[in-house]
């Protein structure tokens, strides 16, 4: 979707189209779940915690000023992760959000998607290696995007991106 096209759905959405509701939520929504489903343990509530995220989202939509695509996904993942933080808590007590929620990674008990190896491999990454490799490979954003929702150039991410790929490569010799 172009950056004309988002911010047209965005402004329909904020103004009850419910088209472009579903729109924005088929965008959003696989991108989200890919964020969400190795920090939680299982797909029930990563489901969950998505539905919440986006439900945070549209409600705001009234007062979202639209700039960019790349400022649209920093505010949703923002938003994601304060979404995690609430599950966090809810789960063990009290968590702060720059700890447990920025750092947490669940290996599923079974997954159909990821052999377990990998996923064990993955969780052995720093956070934010590891979120790269979700976002780029899971949730298909661009190496710039991730720069944006990560608040971190492009170059950086392309270099963690490289970096953490050889430490996976390693870890799963």
């Amino acid at each position: 979707m172009s950056e004309h096209e988002l911010k047209n759905s965005i402004a329909a959405a904020a103004a009850g189209d419910q088209m472009a509701f579903r729109e924005l939520f088929l965008m959003l929504e696989p991108q989200l779940f890919a964020f969400v489903r190795y920090r939680v343990a299982d797909e029930s509530t990563a489901a969950e915690v998505v539905q919440d995220t986006l439900v945070a989202f549209f409600q705001t939509l009234p007062t979202f000023a639209f700039l960019s695509s790349g400022q649209l996904y920093q505010y949703i993942y923002t938003i994601a992760r304060r979404q995690l933080a609430k599950y966090y808590k809810a789960e063990k007590g009290e968590v702060r959000l720059d700890d447990e929620a920025e750092a947490r990674f669940v290996a599923p008990q079974v997954d159909p998607v990821l052999p377990l190896d990998v996923v064990n491999a993955l969780s052995k990454l720093d956070a934010v290696s590891r979120d790269i490799i979700v976002l780029h490979h899971w949730a298909r954003h661009t190496f710039a995007e991730i720069g944006t929702i990560l608040s971190l150039s492009e170059g950086a991410v392309r270099t963690r991106h490289h970096r953490a790929k050889e430490q996976l490569a390693n870890l799963l010799i």
